[in-house]
């Protein structure tokens, strides 16, 4: 576009970062209408087998939410709130409350008790990332919009200083934003795989104590 090479160097510099954010922002890896945004591979669903080598856990759910006690230890220990080594104690003392025979059953009903409850808080920040990169999906396309109205404004010579003073300030408001989010992405991005490592933690935990 002939227009990039007149703009002043204030307006210069925020048309091509936009641009620059276009030209970077990853493409799709899942079908849908956001993208994928983060360096971590997309992992849509855990499947229990990487994790667990225990007793399967198919069909154990409505058991260990009639379970009072190892309904409310799975909601506590999977909590990433609650530090991992506390959470291990936990599941210990648990375990060191079972009697022998029925350790096996109570301890499997705990683990896919903990597996469900990660996995839907896990479900829950992949929702919060793909809004996240549906929202800077749709925010590039109102930056790639302003800059082609930009550049047709600073080749229309009736066009009023104001205007183009405005939609650049408009441009680089929408910039800070992108950056913004792009900040809060990262950390967001790790959380998935923080969380599959404590699950990791916690099923090593759970397996000790089987007889």
């Amino acid at each position: 576009m002939v227009w990039r090479s007149k703009m002043s160097s204030g307006i210069g510099v925020a048309a091509l970062a936009a641009l620059a954010l276009l030209a970077i922002w990853p493409v799709a890896v899942e079908a849908g209408d956001a993208p994928w945004p983060c360096v971590q591979r997309l992992v849509p669903k855990l499947s229990p087998a990487l994790i667990w080598q225990g007793p399967a856990l198919d069909g154990l759910e409505p058991g260990w939410r009639d379970d009072a006690a190892i309904a409310a230890l799975a909601g506590r220990v999977a909590q990433r709130q609650m530090p991992a080594a506390d959470a291990v104690a936990a599941i210990h003392d648990f375990a060191g409350a079972i009697a022998i025979p029925e350790r096996t059953t109570r301890l499997t009903l705990l683990f896919a008790a903990i597996f469900a409850t990660a996995e839907s808080e896990r479900e829950g920040i992949l929702r919060s990332i793909f809004r996240t990169s549906r929202a800077q999906q749709e925010l590039l396309a109102e930056i790639d919009g302003d800059l082609s109205r930009l550049g047709a404004l600073r080749e229309d010579a009736d066009a009023k200083p104001a205007e183009i003073a405005d939609l650049t300030e408009q441009i680089q408001f929408k910039r800070r934003i992108f950056k913004d989010r792009e900040q809060l992405l990262r950390p967001l991005c790790d959380q998935p795989a923080r969380l599959e490592e404590r699950l990791g933690q916690l099923a090593r935990a759970v397996l000790a104590e089987l007889p």
